[in-house]
């Protein structure tokens, strides 16, 4: 028979005081997570050999953020559960099971190890002060060239041995030491009840049996957040997408090679749909309108994103299955997989994927004379399927680091490789080109400049050099240019060359812009 139970809220948090003696008091065993963007799907396994007869199954030190309207029990066997209750509390000691008692018999062994190594290192500390103190007595008497040649090779020979002795147990006692410390604090956890939820479940057996009991929830203090690699070899080669996630949880019970899923879900997040109301307009005097004031926290601050994502992923060569799935997508880690309950990311390498890429060099040698190597990828969709930070590597090597999210970019992702230091980019204002003057009421301002691009590469390049020409914004201020072989966009006045440019070839290319305005006006923004 196979029953399952959803827990309803009126079960939740009741104390434990009714348990006895013959309970059957279990820890689960977990062997499937499913990670969300926050939150995590719990699947878990207890069994047991049960008599015939009515039992109370008590599945104990689960995590104190298991949210109980999600709990689901089903059972495996020709047994029925009666009922199924969430309570909150610490059992008593004789109670608490293997786990428990495995905690308290490791504390005690370290204790014993780290005073038995306490007394050796005692017994060679002594040991040493008695060598020393026997040489202070020995230089004050008489003894013969022998004598003193036999106790100055004892202390060359035996004093050494001691201070590496002394040593050797001390760094023994200091590693001892942060084991011990480890399982106190596991222990004071679960003394404090950082793990003290359970299951209560009642069960009916008809003969003895295996009975198997499955238990699924949610909990929270665990999530994953995206972040990517994206690398290039070099000009012209292809561009690798590598999907990475950092992984957290501080459940307070460690994942030990469990099927690990994760998930681009939240079930934490609000997924009712919105309902649309009646919009009313009404009337009102201008007298009694008060136009409201709005107010600006100015301690509010913008979120910051972490920065720290540089670490190497500790599972590139994972086999990771990509399931597209109503909503969402999950990627399911085809073999266990371990996370502790530490709070520390876990890296893991969850896709891979390759686009081709058209490859430009980008320069605005009015801001910046340097070129900057520039990607564009038109089927990036199939790339970026999530918000994060992503990592630029060029060859190999770290180049910069960038954001990108799918629901900024256009119809393609553009990426700046950094900048090439072989290429040379002057930008220079021309004086022949060059005049200011007045005529009757009317001053013009000409300005002439000329751009050089240098290839220093052993190979053709092809570049973008941008420039402006200024926008009136009065009708009295007359903008002209001229510039040989620039494309002008006349929304907002950017100039565009674009070149490909030989091996060792330099290129140039000029413009001159001219302004006229009123002689009794002051030109803003010139």
């Amino acid at each position: 028979m196979k029953v399952r139970y959803l827990l309803s809220i009126g079960l939740l948090c009741i104390g434990i005081s009714g348990a006895k003696a013959t309970d059957i008091v279990k820890t689960e065993r977990i062997h499937k997570v499913i990670v969300f963007r926050n939150g995590a799907q719990i699947e878990s396994k207890v069994n047991q050999s049960i008599e015939k007869g009515e039992h109370l199954i008590i599945v104990d030190e689960l995590p104190n953020s298991l949210d109980e309207n999600t709990v689901q029990v089903s059972g495996e066997g020709d047994f029925t559960i009666l009922s199924v209750e969430s309570k909150s509390g610490t059992l008593d000691l004789h109670k608490k099971g293997k786990a428990y008692k495995a905690l308290i018999d490791s504390i005690e062994y370290y204790e014993q190890l780290i005073e038995m190594d306490k007394i050796r290192k005692y017994a060679v500390d002594q040991e040493e002060d008695l060598l020393i103190a026997n040489k202070n007595i020995s230089s004050k008497q008489s003894l013969e060239i022998v004598d003193l040649e036999d106790l100055a090779e004892l202390y060359k020979k035996r004093l050494p041995e001691l201070k590496r002795e002394s040593y050797r147990l001390g760094k023994i006692m200091k590693e001892n030491s942060i084991k011990l410390q480890a399982f106190k604090a596991q222990l004071a956890e679960r003394q404090a009840g950082k793990n003290n939820k359970q299951i209560w479940i009642r069960v009916s057996l008809s003969q003895a049996q295996n009975v198997r009991i499955n238990l699924k929830y949610l909990v929270q203090e665990a999530s994953w957040e995206p972040f990517y690699d994206i690398r290039s070899n070099d000009i012209g080669e292809n561009i690798v997408f590598i999907l990475k996630a950092n992984v957290r949880q501080s459940t307070g019970v460690s994942w030990d090679n469990v099927e690990l899923s994760l998930s681009t879900g939240n079930p934490i997040n609000y997924t009712t749909k919105p309902e649309l109301y009646d919009w009313r307009l009404s009337l009102m005097d201008f007298q009694a309108y008060a136009p409201p004031v709005l107010m600006m926290d100015v301690q509010e601050k913008l979120p910051t994103r972490n920065l720290n994502s540089m670490a190497k992923s500790e599972a590139g060569a994972l086999q990771v299955d990509r399931i597209e799935q109503a909503v969402n997508v999950q990627f399911n880690i085809t073999k266990g997989f371990s996370i502790a309950s530490d709070g520390e990311k876990k890296i893991l390498e969850i896709q891979r994927t390759e686009s081709k890429a058209n490859y430009r060099y980008v320069s605005v040698p009015k801001l910046d004379s340097k070129a900057f190597l520039i990607a564009s990828v038109n089927d990036w969709d199939k790339n970026i399927l999530l918000a994060g930070e992503a990592n630029i590597f060029l060859d190999g090597a770290y180049v910069t680091k960038t954001f990108v999210d799918p629901m900024t970019i256009d119809d393609s992702l553009e990426l700046s490789f950094g900048n090439d230091e072989g290429i040379k980019i002057e930008r220079k204002m021309v004086k022949e080109m060059s005049s200011k003057k007045t005529l009757g009421s009317t001053k013009k301002i000409m300005q002439g400049y000329e751009i050089t691009v240098r290839n220093s590469k052993s190979k053709a390049i092809n570049i973008q050099i941008q420039d402006q020409v200024p926008l009136s914004s009065d009708k009295d201020i007359e903008v002209k240019f001229t510039a040989a072989d620039a494309n002008y966009n006349i929304e907002n006045g950017k100039l565009t060359w674009n070149y490909v440019i030989a091996p060792s070839e330099t290129k140039k290319m000029s413009f001159q812009l001219e302004v006229k305005y009123p002689k009794n006006k002051v030109l803003q923004g010139w």
